[in-house]
């Protein structure tokens, strides 16, 4: 017995980074106000801001969109039990 090998999988610790969508539209309007108000004066510089911006703007029309369609089929599948439920 003390030579069995135990084949578990190693334990895996999540990080709680403690930033959410919420920070994310936050991060992507302080570089909108930023860049507006001329804080980025330098070329490389102002390119770097505006391919992390527009990941973040690409990301979160993503998730916003998704979020409003999971809306929506969640609307219409109520609307579906309430006919069915009326129907019987």
């Amino acid at each position: 017995m003390a030579n069995e090998q135990k084949n578990e999988a190693p334990e895996t610790k999540q990080v709680q980074t403690g930033i959410d969508f919420h920070d994310l539209v936050l991060a992507r309007n302080v570089i909108q106000v930023a860049s507006k108000r001329g804080a980025f004066t330098d070329p490389n510089e102002f390119r770097q801001i505006g391919d992390l911006y527009a990941k973040l703007d690409t990301f979160i029309k993503t998730v916003e969109a998704a979020q409003a369609d999971a809306k929506q089929e969640d609307a219409e599948a109520s609307e579906a039990v309430e006919t069915d439920t009326k129907q019987d």
